[in-house]
């Protein structure tokens, strides 16, 4: 009897676990693949995404620098206090992935660069000089 409690149990437990792996790891990484579209606006606070972009990529060269700035984002650990952000990006994978992003960037600094997962604002990305650096030439294409 108790082999069949124990197994029932165990087929419930199963049952009700969600694995939703089209999200990706967004507690450790920005975004997990290519992007096929960027789009960046002028933050206007926390909550959301301002849609009224200002700068719409889809196509190489620009496509290639936001992906590999996305992707070489590595996780901050701590407490995160900020200000709001100076931009939101809408960064759409080549996997179909949304991932709704605040953004740190001042063009008087331009060697830091700043991101955060909007669903998690709790923590922060940070990506090398060099990468800061190529975030400048989006905004030319």
């Amino acid at each position: 009897m108790k082999y069949w409690t124990l197994l029932v149990a165990g087929f419930l437990l199963a049952g009700c676990t969600k694995v939703d792996s089209s999200e990706g790891d967004e507690d450790t990484v920005l975004v997990d693949d290519n992007l096929s579209d960027f789009n960046m606006s002028t933050a206007e606070g926390f909550g959301g995404i301002n849609e009224d972009f200002f700068l719409e990529i889809e196509r190489e060269p620009g496509i290639e620098i936001a992906s590999e700035i996305l992707l070489s984002a590595e996780r901050r650990e701590g407490v995160v206090d900020i200000e709001a952000p100076d931009y939101h990006i809408l960064a759409v994978q080549k996997n179909g992935v949304e991932r709704e992003l605040y953004a740190w960037w001042d063009e008087t600094d331009p060697e830091e660069l700043l991101l955060m997962n909007s669903k998690d604002t709790n923590t922060v990305f940070t990506v090398d000089e060099s990468s800061a650096l190529q975030f400048e030439k989006l905004f030319k294409y």
